[in-house]
């Protein structure tokens, strides 16, 4: 065979290989799989970058009525006008008039690490003794589920969140808020991470907020709260806050 007939059957059979990867569905989306997503990746810079500004909020501990949010974007009013100012957290504080602190940490839940897969992140991973609970809150919310759901393990959120809420025994007041039910989550794993939630809240003796119960209005992405849906969280907790007003008992 001829060099030059050689090389262009051999540019055709590259050419060809690439259009068939091409044509193939991306199936490690990070918007679908955010567990795909590493340390070093944009969206865990981004997510991380969040976190780390919330974490920035003066607070002092052990001060009278002070609320400790641990949660995901939600908790961080993503996509909604004002960012974090208009999220369920700031709204609470605003509403009520108690200091907050807010760990939200955007893709994470109770058994995922979301864009962030090599960082210790997960919900149980992120309460340490030196932490949050060195804040001496008088009312911590855990608010989850959805991104357990999208891309953790529903079989294992009961058992990771019983172990939170046993870690938070202290707390004089622990609420725990559970999934939305969102257009981008198959509904039988919401379904089951909110009955888990909802049981091992009761066996603990503390508050559940269902969100399934409340239609609350989607942005286009189908996954988290508008305006408005942020501020129906906010209005489902206030009656629940108690006037307590120590911090983490001895």
């Amino acid at each position: 065979m001829r060099p030059r007939v050689f090389i262009g059957l051999l540019c055709l059979a590259v050419l060809a290989a690439l259009v068939v990867v091409l044509a193939q569905p991306d199936r490690t989306s990070a918007a679908e799989h955010p567990a795909a997503g590493s340390g070093a990746g944009r969206p865990c810079a981004q997510v991380t970058a969040a976190h780390t500004e919330a974490l920035r909020m003066p607070v002092t501990a052990g001060a009278p009525g002070l609320i400790v949010v641990l949660g995901d974007s939600y908790s961080q009013g993503h996509g909604v006008p004002g960012g974090r100012a208009g999220g369920f957290p700031a709204l609470l504080a605003h509403d009520t008039g108690r200091p907050l602190y807010l760990d939200g940490y955007g893709s994470t839940g109770f058994t995922t690490r979301g864009y962030c897969s090599g960082r210790p992140v997960a919900y149980g991973e992120r309460l340490l003794p030196d932490h949050l609970l060195a804040l001496r809150p008088a009312t911590v919310v855990v608010e989850g589920g959805v991104n357990d759901a999208r891309h953790g393990d529903p079989q294992r959120v009961g058992t990771a969140a019983a172990d939170l809420l046993r870690r938070l025994a202290t707390v004089p007041q622990v609420i725990v808020v559970g999934p939305a039910a969102i257009p981008a989550a198959d509904p039988a794993r919401l379904a089951l991470i909110d009955d888990e939630l909802a049981a091992v809240a009761r066996a603990a003796g503390r508050p559940y907020v269902d969100l399934r119960r409340y239609p609350l209005p989607m942005q286009p992405d189908g996954i988290h709260p508008t305006g408005a849906g942020q501020q129906t969280i906010a209005r489902l907790l206030i009656p629940l806050l108690t006037p307590e007003d120590g911090g983490v008992r001895a």
